[in-house]
């Protein structure tokens, strides 16, 4: 291709921007109107702490309503544990013989009676033989005859075939389950008609929580979501436990029909990995709330401060729109436990309500949203333009006709394979673009040197265009990219933009081969004959102790940019990071502010200059600087942060950086001039 049509295909790239603008606008007005959250404290938690401090639940609730501020429960439908919590039945438990118990707990149990394990017959001492029941179940003994058949029949429609009930004389009866008790004992019985009822009269809104079995009948499941949606008319349903009801077989889901008895939606809570909740969030995505919550054991040690900033960022940077509170029930500092949770939950609504958010009944997306045709046309071209300006910028030839042909295999593919095609297309932009932009720096280099040593450019000011240049380029195709993959799916975050570690370090290991051609003698100043000339250098220690530094910076990077890292953040950095997070809009990462933007600044400089070693120090410097490029690209990729929030992030992360950069360059050059002045002399 020749350097006009080069030019041409310049400048169609930045016009793909065009209507990814029009689409990212429409964006930030979703963004604007999405602001409703939900704060929704654990009743049975609630309850848990209020015994534990020997306080009534009325008291508890009555501060969390008017102290706190937060008028929803979640009320987990019964269970023989959590009716036995509030003093409605008494559990017996069989031992087990033979039924649920693992042959290895069978001889453990034998073994202890100093029986052999063959010849064992279950005891006459047992609690259920003394009671007349039968050893293999476990057993409820009710004394409130009414609460006893509501539970008894609910338990027959849910689990025939695997329940025994019987009235006794004097009132109550005794409900018998067969199954492993791990297991029974969390079998959901239905809900408390009058709790629901009594905690509406207390000024609360109840969501349900609905347990699951695994043997429930498509029948069985319909007839729960039925009751379900006639007692919580307009509440969301948040599923309990580590699978959820196979809604997706259900033809006519409750929530989606006509009517006042229905469901608002499911809440879908994010990192729990329970079964069938992403299926069910996939078919219904307009009647999907994201939930955030914090687990039992992290509850055990994490401080009051924490939990605020983190339900905070979660609903601010991940479209959570129902907070899921829970008690500090299980801290092992028992003191003031009411206190910090009450402080806690007040703390978490006046930081919200300071960010911009309402509190109140969840924002939904109620239509689907898509981004336009001509918006992912225009990514798809992007990505055809891209790809031949980096090959042709690495030194690869590319006829006119090749070029065509890459576009026109790249539209085939995109539209037969639908939006599959569109995440391809958009995976490809976030791993070409930033290594599109190394690559263009690396070209650039040697004429914007001689500019600087003709006089007719200041160093500072060519390393300064040349960094903007970079990250213009990186910042069109991230903007591209988030516009492109627009969708109710991927703002609620239940289908998220695929490769993102590919995406994030795949071009910086591309900057370690492309930028070798900064080092290399002038006539190998190619992509193939820098190749060979790194393949051909002689490998030193130094060299092995200073590739390990690098794999091992690597994987922090890599282990750091998931949810659940192996190495957790330093507390002086969570301190900075918090202090970020106070002092600005949106906290800038840090791997740009510290790492990134500084680095490339400080290569570009240092390698404008007359230093001897200013080649390897600009290679240095693209290196590292190619972090902050592929992590600008990633902060797009995450499509369900408002998109403010991701411009601001980039925008300050470069002012930031670009000052750090700026500053410590100027001071590595003096210090360098001074160090090379002193060798020359002596």
């Amino acid at each position: 291709m020749s350097p006009r049509i080069i030019r041409i295909l310049w400048i169609i790239f930045f016009i793909c921007l065009l209507p990814a603008i029009v689409t990212l606008e429409h964006r930030n007005e979703f963004d604007r109107e999405f602001k409703k959250v939900a704060l929704v404290a654990d009743y049975r938690q609630l309850l848990q702490l209020a015994q534990t401090e020997k306080v009534s639940i009325e008291q508890i609730l009555a501060r969390v309503r008017d102290e706190a501020g937060v008028q929803r429960v979640a009320l987990l439908e019964d269970t023989p544990v959590f009716l036995a919590q509030r003093g409605l039945c008494t559990i017996v438990e069989g031992v087990g013989w033979p039924g649920w118990k693992t042959p290895e707990e069978r001889d453990a149990i034998e073994r202890n009676r100093g029986r052999e394990p063959r010849e064992a017959t279950p005891p006459s001492a047992d609690w259920p033989l003394l009671l007349g029941l039968r050893h293999d179940m476990t057993h409820l003994i009710f004394s409130d005859t009414d609460i006893f058949e509501r539970v008894a029949t609910a338990a027959e429609l849910r689990y025939s075939g695997l329940v025994e009930w019987e009235f006794l004389d004097d009132g109550g009866g005794i409900l018998s389950l067969a199954g492993e008790p791990k297991i029974t004992l969390e079998w959901g019985l239905g809900f408390d008609r009058g709790l629901v009822l009594e905690l509406r009269s207390r000024g609360f809104t109840v969501y349900p929580r609905l347990k699951n079995y695994p043997g429930l009948s498509l029948d069985s499941v319909e007839m729960i979501i039925t009751e379900t949606s006639k007692l919580f008319p307009g509440a969301w349903l948040i599923p309990d436990g580590d699978s959820v009801l196979p809604l997706t077989r259900l033809e006519n889901l409750e929530f989606a029909k006509k009517g006042d008895d229905k469901l608002a939606g499911v809440g879908w809570i994010e990192f729990a990995e329970q079964r069938n909740a992403k299926e069910i969030a996939m078919r219904y995505p307009t009647f999907t709330a994201r939930v955030h919550s914090i687990e039992d054991e992290e509850m055990e040690v994490i401080t009051p401060d924490r939990a605020i900033a983190r339900f905070t960022r979660a609903v601010r940077e991940r479209t959570v729109r129902i907070v899921y509170l829970k008690p500090f029930l299980l801290q092992v500092d028992r003191e003031n436990r009411v206190e910090k949770t009450i402080g806690m939950f007040k703390g978490v609504r006046d930081s919200l309500l300071n960010a911009g958010f309402t509190i109140g009944e969840p924002s939904s997306v109620r239509s689907i949203l898509r981004a336009h045709m001509l918006t992912q046309i225009a990514a798809i071209l992007a990505l055809g333009i891209a790809f031949i300006l980096l090959l042709r910028t690495l030194g690869i030839q590319v006829s006119n006709v090749l070029g065509i042909l890459i576009l026109l295999i790249l539209f085939a593919f995109c539209f037969i394979s639908g939006f599959t095609g569109i995440k391809l297309a958009a995976l490809g932009l976030a791993t070409v673009v930033p290594t599109l932009a190394i690559a263009w720096l690396t070209h650039k280099y040697d004429s914007v040197y001689e500019k600087v040593h003709s006089g007719k450019m200041k160093a500072i000011a060519g390393a300064i265009g040349l960094w903007l240049a970079a990250s213009g380029i990186t910042i069109t195709g991230a903007l591209i990219v988030a516009a492109c993959l627009v969708e109710t799916r991927t703002l609620l975050a239940i289908d998220t933009f695929s490769g993102v570690k590919l995406a994030l370090y795949l071009p910086i290991l591309l900057a370690v081969i492309i930028g070798v051609q900064l080092i290399v003698p002038k006539e190998k100043r190619t992509l193939k004959g820098g190749l060979e000339w790194l393949l051909s250098t002689e490998v030193r220690i130094w060299h092995v102790i200073l590739g390990l530094f690098a794999l091992v910076a690597l994987f922090i990077m890599i282990d750091r940019s998931g949810n659940f890292p192996v190495v957790s953040v330093a507390d002086w950095e969570n301190k900075i990071r918090g202090w970020f997070e106070v002092m600005l809009y949106a906290r800038p990462r840090t791997k740009e502010i510290f790492a990134g933007h500084p680095g490339l600044l400080i290569g570009i400089y240092l390698g404008l200059s007359s230093l001897k070693i200013r080649r390897t120090l600009m290679y240095a410097g693209l290196v590292v600087g190619a972090i902050a490029l592929t992590s600008m690209t990633n902060t797009f990729c995450h499509i369900h942060t408002p998109l403010v929030l991701s411009i601001y992030r980039t925008i300050a992360g470069m002012i930031i950086g670009g000052a750090v950069g700026i500053v410590v360059s100027w001071v590595v050059l003096v210090v360098l001039g001074v160090v090379q002045k002193r060798r020359i002399n002596d």
